[in-house]
């Protein structure tokens, strides 16, 4: 019989006997309990040394493969189970990878990305504005714009790209910051000649990923009317320009007088002028002499002819000296001044991939530095022939003119080795300061249809004893052009006169 052991004095010394045969009860039933087992420890992984973590990180990381299983995110996963080796070794995997990168070797990205060392952003960085690498994965549709900008095409440039968005935090337009030269030199090669999957292609992808806005629609400027100029006030005579095309013709753009320079109207410019010596703008062509003939068809009721002209447009005056100081622009402001009006070939819709692109520059000095002129033109690409002789080939016009990734390069031209597009750029370089563009021609629709686009040219340019100086363009279209004369000024551009003549 167990007695009542409620807690006190008396009960707890008669409750001691039956407590200490219940403890000796539940001691002896314990003792006969084995032990728990201890847990099995884990056998020590292997120590890899640098050349083993090398050929197995090339095994996984230096194909294309490595857009998947060496990315950020998923780097730890590829190489789990040799980890530890890679964190004790890291920086020793570092300095390796730094001096691989800065040789040109892309796989090393993704081990620079997943260590997490900032001084790979630099080396990642150069590599990638310099890298042309196309792999050129097959597809039905391989010369197709869409399947030429994939991504997957650009395996190298891709793993530079990530590693540098990793390490930055930042997006890669954002990390890269291109500069302007930079873009411009991009821009430049994306026109280049080229077939599809060439440099060229590869400096699109580079100029579509990290220069945003460089293939935003531009609006082109307005016509508008023409507005009368300031020029010095001592100047007094007319504003000429010269046109090769089947015979040397001369149009009469300007008034230059009481210290402004006025559009003539045609009727103006059909008197018949005196016999005087007109000094061109370019010093490198001779003097000439201005006829006193007149035309009397009506297409050219106010030219005149030039004898012994030499070949080229030209911008002169008459009455007064016009001359500018022509000066060649260094490497960096013809990069760019070529550079930027190609980009707005580009938005104005001359899309690089269907078009290849030609600039002609010059340059005059002005107060504080060179404004320079650039006439840029796209052509038309010619894709080569399909090279699969089991595959159908893409289909093409009945023309032979390849299939087209844009609106533009789709429109039908009476001169078909024309070009489709075309402008005429000025911009202005200062020492330390960014280049400021002052004017911006462009071709327009509606020369020979209502689609196809003129042919703009720069003609040339002429002082007017300001701060500004005047620029004339050609706009040639099927059998007609125009000479319009732009003044350039601080305010914005102004068109101040116009003239019109024939091309036969």
């Amino acid at each position: 019989m167990i007695h009542d052991c409620t807690p006190s004095a008396d009960r707890h010394r008669r409750c001691r006997p039956a407590l200490a045969a219940i403890f000796f009860a539940a001691s002896a039933g314990c003792a006969s309990s084995p032990p728990p087992a201890a847990a099995a420890a884990p056998p020590p992984v292997p120590q890899l040394g640098l050349d083993k973590i090398d050929d197995l990180y090339a095994e996984r990381c230096a194909g294309p493969e490595g857009l998947d299983d060496c990315a950020p995110g998923a780097f730890d996963a590829t190489f789990r189970e040799v980890l530890p080796s890679l964190i004790a070794q890291r920086d020793a995997l570092v300095d390796g990878w730094l001096a691989r990168a800065e040789s040109g070797d892309a796989s090393v990205a993704w081990g620079l990305a997943w260590a997490g060392d900032e001084r790979a952003v630099t080396p990642l960085r150069r590599a990638l504005l310099a890298d042309r690498r196309f792999y050129g994965w097959e597809s039905d549709d391989a010369l197709a714009l869409a399947a030429r900008m994939r991504d997957e095409q650009y395996p190298t440039q891709c793993a530079r790209r990530a590693a540098i968005e990793a390490l930055t935090g930042l997006p890669a337009a954002e990390a890269v910051a291109l500069t302007a030269l930079e873009r411009a030199s991009l821009v430049r090669e994306a026109f280049a000649e080229g077939e599809p999957g060439g440099p060229a292609d590869a400096a699109r992808w580079l100029l579509w990923t990290l220069a945003p806005g460089a293939f935003d629609p531009r609006e082109p400027p307005s016509e508008g009317e023409p507005v009368a100029s300031p020029a010095a006030p001592d100047l007094e005579g007319y504003i000429v320009a010269a046109h090769d095309s089947v015979g040397h013709h001369v149009l009469l753009l300007a008034r230059v007088s009481d210290g402004r320079v006025r559009a003539v109207p045609q009727a103006d410019g059909c008197r018949i002028l005196p016999r005087s010596r007109i000094l061109p703008t370019d010093p490198a062509r001779a003097r000439i002499r201005l006829s006193s003939r007149t035309f009397s068809n009506a297409a050219n009721t106010c030219c005149s002819e030039v004898e012994d002209l030499a070949h080229g447009d030209f911008v002169a005056a008459l009455g007064f000296s016009a001359a500018v100081e022509f000066v060649e622009p260094d490497d960096d402001a013809r990069t760019l001044a070529e550079g930027m009006a190609l980009e707005a070939l580009l938005r104005l819709g001359a899309e690089p991939a269907d078009f290849r692109g030609e600039t002609t520059v010059s340059a005059i000095r002005i107060a504080g530095g060179v404004r320079v002129g650039v006439q840029a033109r796209a052509f038309q690409r010619r894709v080569p022939p399909h090279r699969d002789e089991d595959a159908p080939a893409p289909e093409e016009p009945p023309d032979g003119t390849p299939a087209c990734s844009t609106e533009l390069c789709a429109i039908r031209r009476w001169d078909v080795d024309g070009p489709a597009l075309s402008v005429v750029a000025v911009y202005d370089f200062a020492p330390g300061a960014a280049p400021v563009e002052r004017l911006l021609v462009p071709s327009r629709p509606g020369g020979c249809s209502e689609t196809e686009h003129d042919a703009v040219r720069l003609a040339g340019f002429a002082a007017i004893g300001t701060d500004e100086s005047l620029v004339v363009v050609t706009r040639l279209a099927c059998d007609q052009w125009d000479l319009e004369l732009h003044a350039t000024a601080p305010d914005g551009p102004r068109l101040v006169g116009r003239a019109s003549g024939s091309a036969i």
